[in-house]
């Protein structure tokens, strides 16, 4: 049987008082019965108040209890709705794979299409090389028969020149002796 607060309180005011008149009395062997009284309370205090919190503790738990019962429900109801999702992504899927089988059909008409497109640009595109590097040879053919011609008519232009530095030369020659026996000539006489 437990007791109610104002009980509790109650019974407190009369120990305090009874322990506050036996304080003035007291002789000092007394002392130890007066501790002896408020550690008794004390105890008694400290045991009320744990049965108090043990209850409030059933409490709680049976609160719990049924917080867990509710959220396990919760996620019995997700379950379910996560299913039918799946269910339904499923669906959504198999109707995409489809489409997509479709689009690379077409894709791979498509890519037909234009691998033939290459294949005739690209014989046109050597058709228009062959044909541009025929001309680019044409071109370099002429250019070296220009080339032939300044280099021979350069040779001919080296062939003149050094066949009068060798006349010139001889001429040099020649004055430099004369003068030189000249010069001699002179000094001799």
């Amino acid at each position: 049987m437990s007791l109610a607060k104002e009980d509790l309180e109650q019974i407190q005011i009369l120990v305090d008082t009874a322990i506050s008149r036996a304080q003035l009395n007291v002789e000092p062997v007394l002392s130890n019965v007066r501790y002896d009284l408020e550690i008794r309370d004390r105890t008694l205090k400290v045991e009320e108040e744990l049965k108090h919190q043990r209850e409030l503790m059933i409490q709680g738990f049976k609160a719990m209890d049924q917080r867990f019962d509710a959220a396990e429900k919760r996620f019995e109801a997700v379950d379910n709705r996560f299913k039918e999702q799946a269910e339904n992504f499923n669906k959504r899927f198999e109707a995409i794979d489809t489409r997509f089988e479709e689009q690379a059909v077409n894709f791979n008409k498509r890519f037909e299409a234009i691998d033939k497109r290459f294949e005739e640009q690209a014989e046109n595109f050597n058709k228009h090389f062959e044909q541009q590097r025929n001309e680019t040879n044409q071109r370099f053919e002429y250019m070296e028969k220009q080339f032939e011609a300044m280099r021979q008519d350069m040779n001919v232009g080296f062939t003149e020149i050094s066949r009068r530095l060798e006349r010139f030369m001889f001429w040099t020659l020649g004055l430099i002796t004369s003068v030189t026996a000249m010069f001699i000539s002179f000094k001799l006489l």
